[in-house]
């Protein structure tokens, strides 16, 4: 995603996962859609005014009770965490709960995104049966290559079709890591890639540094 974003080629990152490692990136916000929500976002629950996610990491340390008893400057009791918005009690991570409402982003961007027009969509890591996520291989035109990275096929329920039927459609059976590990490979990317593995989760750093190690003279 990082170096899409950096060659000018991110038209927009529409993941699932609510763990906010998205954010830790230098990737614009306006261009990650959380459809589910972050956890790297704070935001009000009844005037939607959003807070700083550090500045309440801090109001959770000094309000809430540590009933695990392992921090030593927890309060006895818990107390209310007010936003600083509309004084109500109602902030919270930007995640969607059951029965909730998607967010609005979700629909305005997508409304935006296609059908104008996209070179390329990459689906990975997912199993592409969760709604309305699932619509988004689906918004593109019927012209549009979309290159799925993923253990299993998936996809055979909104249309997508693999082998000799496929006319845009291809699948790399393959761990998410290491399918882009190879793509970005082949298309030359690999020194900027090395720019980035110190901010890596240990297992793809440990591949990037494997292939550091094969190229080593």
């Amino acid at each position: 995603m990082q170096l899409c974003e950096d060659k000018n080629l991110l038209k927009r990152l529409y993941t699932q996962n609510i763990d906010g490692l998205d954010y830790q990136t230098n990737v614009p916000k306006d261009k990650i859609i959380g459809v589910h929500g972050t956890l790297a976002r704070i935001q009000c629950e009844f005037c939607k005014a959003e807070c700083d996610a550090k500045e309440f990491e801090a109001r959770v340390k000094k309000n809430i009770k540590d009933i695990y008893k392992t921090e030593p400057d927890a309060p006895a009791e818990s107390s209310l965490i007010l936003c600083d918005g509309c004084g109500k009690p109602g902030l919270k991570p930007m995640t969607v709960l059951y029965g909730s409402a998607l967010p609005t982003e979700f629909f305005e961007r997508t409304s935006q995104d296609f059908p104008d027009g996209v070179d390329l969509v990459i689906i990975a890591g997912t199993s592409l049966t969760v709604g309305p996520a699932n619509s988004v291989p689906r918004m593109v035109d019927s012209f549009t290559p979309r290159l799925i990275i993923n253990n299993d096929p998936v996809g055979a329920s909104i249309g997508i079709q693999y082998g000799e039927k496929s006319t845009r459609d291809v699948f790399y059976p393959v761990e998410c890591d290491v399918g882009f590990l190879e793509l970005i490979m082949k298309l030359g990317w690999f020194n900027d890639l090395v720019k980035y593995k110190d901010f890596m989760a240990d297992k793809s750093r440990a591949l990037v540094e494997q292939m550091e190690w094969l190229l080593s003279p």
